[in-house]
């Protein structure tokens, strides 16, 4: 019995040694913001302030919502901006949804903000076309994190849509 917890344990330490040696080499943590993989000068992407006109749209177009609910002074929210947003494959994902920038230390978004329950600056809500939050991040999200819930909340409504097949 001694023995089967040693070898667990020895197998949960190696895997966390390989896991953190592999972060080293790369030089990136996920707590941490990437570098930007776009070239110096090249676009970011581009956000809707109106909210009701970016909600319109999202019916329309039927493209979920990325609100990014952020304060100008906030150092992680202009990190995001000037870096996260500021990846390729984030720009490239953002076309399959409409982004939309709030300003939470405006008080015309404060009905939003509390609708949404934001209490602080970066926030990231996905909203379906239909108005269902879908998820919600918050903190200083680096562009592979933020990648990823990209991806996950595009392949949630996919399965959704699938599900919601009408014969007549």
């Amino acid at each position: 019995m001694l023995k089967k917890r040693f070898s667990l344990l020895g197998i949960l330490l190696f895997s966390g040694i390989a896991v953190l040696s592999c972060y080293l080499i790369r030089g990136n943590f996920p707590e941490s913001v990437s570098e930007s993989s776009e070239p110096p000068g090249e676009t970011r992407l581009d956000f809707l302030t109106d909210f009701s006109k970016a909600v319109r749209l999202a019916r329309q177009e039927r493209k979920p919502l990325l609100v990014f609910f952020m304060e100008p002074d906030c150092i992680f929210s202009q990190e995001m901006l000037k870096k996260t947003f500021c990846d390729r494959g984030i720009i490239e994902l953002s076309h399959h949804f409409i982004c939309v920038q709030v300003d939470i230390s405006d008080e015309a978004n404060d009905s939003l903000c509390h609708e949404f329950q934001v209490t602080g600056s970066p926030t990231i809500q996905f909203i379906s076309s239909s108005g269902i939050v879908l998820q919600r991040l918050t903190q200083l999200q680096s562009a592979e994190r933020l990648e990823r819930q990209m991806q996950v909340v595009l392949h949630s409504i996919a399965w959704r849509e699938s599900r919601d097949v009408r014969l007549f």
